[in-house]
This record gives structure tokens, C-alpha cells and sequence, in this order.
């Protein structure tokens, strides 16, 4: 029997672009989220605000952060708040620092997926649950929040663009002078800051497993009792 090992690492991309806009005219913008700090004016959580930022999550380090206004938190859930350009596909990440998910994202949240990702924390607030979508290169529309002018510490959701980088590889076992192999694996990789999704065409089970994380003793295969020695 053949045994085959594959490492699998994250590609040299082009630059991402992200451009941001408020329906509401407020001032909006986006920063790369690898440049924002908890010192001076990159520390800002909002553009209207003078809150700074105490913790800034695990967020991939190629993101762009939406530095929008608070104001804005009123805008009706059926009604756009924020738009975006970007040039590439991209997952956005909304981070409900405070509770905000119950609000208006409650009306429009068909295709969000709960996220491992941590939140920010600044001031008293968070961290709080993460949701995250996927979106195609052009244009993207998140609506309203939809918070209560009675209660005043609901305010709008934080927003995190981030490009998706898709790596596919073809693995192809081979025919060798002591074993043939006649089966074709095909792997399908999504990364996202070195993150890295893998499925197995012949759908058996595969994983994927940083290379700093294996240990003498760890299996090597998934469907084998080896142990790396």
C-alpha cells in the first residue's frame, strides 16, 4: 500500500478593495482591520463616536473593517443601512456587540451562519456573537438594525469585510512499482487567512490540521491506526 501525505499553504493574493457607503450620507468608511490598534484615532469604533476599541476579536488579518456611524442604528430593517463595492468574493462578518441580532437583523438574517469568530469589546460591550456570509465580487446591501430610540445602548452592528482566497487542487494517486492505486481524490479548499475547508470527492472523512498542531503519536490518516512517529 502507497501512502501519501499532502500539505496544503496559503497562496500570495492580490490586494483587496473594498469601497463603503451609508445611505444615510453619515460618514463611513473602511480600514484595514490589520492597521486598527487600541491607541489614537485608528482605535475608533464608530465614525460619530469617540469609543475605542478594548479587544479587536480574531478577524483575519486581511479583512477591512467598517468604521461606520452609530447613528445609523435606527434605519429600518426593510430598508438598506450600509452598501459596499469589493473586487473579490469576500465573507462579511457582523459583530452583534450588544444584543443587536434580536433587532432588526432578526427580518433579514436567511443565509447567515453563526461564527466561531470572537468579537471586539470596547468600553462595557462585548464580546458578542458573530455571524458570517459569503458574497460573490460586486455589490453587497446589509439593512437595517432597527434599534429603539428607548433604549440607547442598542446600537447598530459592527461589519467586517474579508476576501475569500479559493485554492483547488486535484490529488491523484499514482501507479508506483509496488502498489496501484487506481482511485482519484479531488479536494476542494476554501481559505480565508490560512483557513482551509477540505472535502474528499470519494466522500470519505478528511480533515485539515495545521502543520504547527500535529505532535508525535497523532494519526496520520483517517482512516488508518498510523500514528506520526
Amino acid at each position: 500500500e502507497v501512502l501519501h501525505f499532502f500539505v496544503l499553504c496559503p497562496l500570495t493574493v492580490h490586494s483587496f478593495s473594498v469601497i463603503a457607503a451609508a445611505v444615510s450620507g453619515n460618514l463611513i468608511e473602511a480600514v484595514p482591520y490589520s492597521g486598527l490598534s487600541d491607541v489614537g484615532a485608528s482605535s475608533f469604533v464608530f465614525s460619530d463616536r469617540t469609543l475605542t476599541f478594548k479587544d479587536l476579536g480574531s478577524y483575519p488579518s486581511d479583512c477591512f473593517y467598517i468604521r461606520g456611524p452609530n447613528d445609523d442604528r435606527y434605519t429600518p430593517s426593510s430598508s438598506v443601512q450600509w452598501m459596499f463595492s469589493t473586487d473579490q468574493d469576500c465573507t462579511v462578518y457582523l459583530d452583534f456587540w450588544s444584543g443587536q441580532e434580536n433587532y432588526g437583523f432578526a427580518n433579514w438574517d436567511a443565509g447567515w451562519n453563526l461564527s466561531a469568530r470572537s468579537g471586539v469589546q470596547f468600553g462595557s460591550y462585548g464580546p458578542g456573537i458573530v455571524y458570517e456570509k459569503n458574497f460573490p465580487a460586486g455589490s453587497i446591501e446589509l439593512y437595517g438594525n432597527e434599534g429603539d430610540a428607548q433604549l440607547p445602548n442598542v446600537g447598530t452592528y459592527l461589519a467586517l469585510l474579508c476576501p475569500v482566497h479559493v485554492l483547488t487542487v486535484t490529488l491523484t494517486a499514482t501507479e508506483t512499482a509496488t502498489s496501484t492505486v487506481s482511485s482519484t481524490t479531488s479536494m476542494s479548499t476554501t481559505s480565508t487567512d490560512a483557513n482551509v475547508i477540505a472535502v474528499a470527492a470519494s466522500g470519505g472523512n478528511v480533515a485539515v490540521v495545521a502543520l504547527p498542531a500535529l505532535t508525535i503519536g497523532d494519526p496520520s490518516f483517517s482512516d488508518r491506526t498510523f500514528t506520526f512517529a
